[in-house]
């Protein structure tokens, strides 16, 4: 009996060790699996069978702090899905450089859970259009250089996307890099001519770059594209001041304001064009509307060139000086 005790023993070892062997198998490639879908965000209900399926595999195993991880795993898993979600419908298809943000402190609040999530992946997992998204909410969130990574790899990955072009370029404006910039505008506007959100962008940085009649003529293009884009209206004003055309850069300001009421951006630039002018008195009127609107315009009129000659002027500069206080004398 001993022998066969034995012998039966060493058989029930083998089984389990097989049994072993085969669940480390199971459980590597529902990790691997796993890992695969991790970067998708149109894959929860997978995602979560897959999690479920080792959960109830540890559960029969009886390895409960195991299963319990895995749990806690999950919902992690869950949150950072749902950020991905946001983000896809927050993330603009084209960014506009100098345009209002419409993300809330709640939006920029889910791009930072995402982002928590996201950036431990290895970079092998994460699909061209996981790098954009990505790479978006890096920008909604002014963090230039890791926008500007993402776009660079989403675009090794696809390198004709004409919307990531777009929004690297915006972000090589916001890092001063005008130059690069305007070669993606170029490379995206020749994948998808007459986009006016691109078109609206190079204007953007010709100005920038001082070639106003350029710029002027990717602003027109762009506003006959999208007529009504206050945005576009009002760097289009900024272009013309630029030209010195300042009836038409106020015609463009004031139906930005229509179309957007109270924006302090444009009432300061309307200051300053009244300003510019040499209408003093309805230039202190705008500028006083603009600081009601955000006290920051108070500190930049300070030192702003559109208001030198307000400055000295002997009846109106005392004016500027009581409404933005400071030192303007310089």
């Amino acid at each position: 009996m001993g022998i066969v005790t034995i012998a039966i023993t060493a058989a029930v070892s083998f089984v389990v060790s097989i049994l072993l062997v085969l669940v480390a198998i199971l459980l590597r490639q529902l990790r691997d699996s796993r890992s695969r879908l991790r970067s998708s965000t149109d894959a929860w209900g997978q995602i979560q069978r897959s999690f479920e399926r080792e959960i109830e595999l540890h559960d029969r195993l009886g390895n409960i702090e195991r299963a319990n991880q895995i749990r806690r795993d999950l919902a992690e898993q869950h949150e950072a899905w749902r950020a991905q979600q946001a983000v896809s419908g927050l993330a603009p298809r084209e960014i506009m450089q100098g345009a209002q943000s419409s993300l809330t402190e709640d939006d920029l609040d889910r791009l930072r859970n995402l982002l928590v999530h996201a950036v431990p992946l290895k970079p092998g997992s994460l699909s061209a259009r996981d790098l954009f998204l990505r790479g978006n909410s890096y920008f909604n969130l002014e963090r230039y250089n890791d926008a500007l990574a993402d776009y660079n790899r989403s675009l090794e990955l696809r390198p004709d996307d004409p919307t990531t072009l777009t929004n690297r370029g915006v972000t090589l404006h916001h890092l001063e890099l005008y130059d690069d910039a305007l070669a993606d505008y170029n490379r995206s506007l020749e994948l998808r001519p007459d986009n006016p959100a691109t078109l609206y962008n190079r204007g953007y940085v010709l100005d920038e770059l001082g070639r106003y009649n350029d710029a002027l003529a990717d602003y027109n293009r762009s506003l006959e594209l999208r007529p009504d884009d206050p945005t576009t209206l009002m760097n289009r004003a900024v272009t013309l001041e630029h030209l010195e055309r300042f009836n038409d850069a106020l015609a463009d300001y004031n139906r930005s304001l229509e179309l957007r009421p109270d924006d302090p951006t444009t009432t300061y630039n309307i200051a300053c064009n009244f300003s510019l002018r040499g209408q003093y008195q309805e230039s202190l009127e705008w500028l006083g509307k603009a600081i009601a609107l955000d006290s920051k315009y108070r500190s930049m009129a300070q030192g702003d060139d559109a208001f030198a000659l307000l400055r000295g002027d002997p009846v109106f500069g005392p004016k500027f000086r009581d409404l933005v206080g400071g030192d303007t004398d310089n």
